[in-house]
């Protein structure tokens, strides 16, 4: 399996986990940015743009290991925020997801 090969399985998964509820939309869109020209797409063309515009539109949001730093205080103050733009990256990215998805799987 060569690089491309490899990064679009790697996408495939993430999106496919995303679409299941195992990887939030947020997170997705990072780990789905991180890897889309090594898949051999560009990032800038639809469904992918869809990743970007996620990715910030939200990149102030800790996720993960990250999140877990922040002090119960903060994370209580701003997880009304978080759980908003999650369900707004949720209902801009699900088409998105579907669309990366079956090109991921395409190739």
């Amino acid at each position: 399996m060569n690089e491309v090969e490899r990064a679009r399985a790697e996408n495939g998964e993430i999106l496919q986990r995303t679409l299941e509820g195992q990887i939030s939309f947020i997170e997705s869109a990072r780990r789905v940015n991180g890897l889309v020209e090594a898949a051999g797409f560009d990032r800038l063309s639809e469904p992918f743009v869809t990743f970007v515009a996620i990715d910030s539109q939200t990149d102030e949001i800790p996720l993960g290991n990250v999140r877990e730093l922040w002090h119960p205080d903060a994370v209580e103050k701003h997880g009304a925020e978080w759980d908003r733009a999650e369900a707004w990256a949720k209902q801009f990215g699900e088409k998105g997801c579907r669309d990366g998805l079956a090109l991921a799987q395409a190739g």
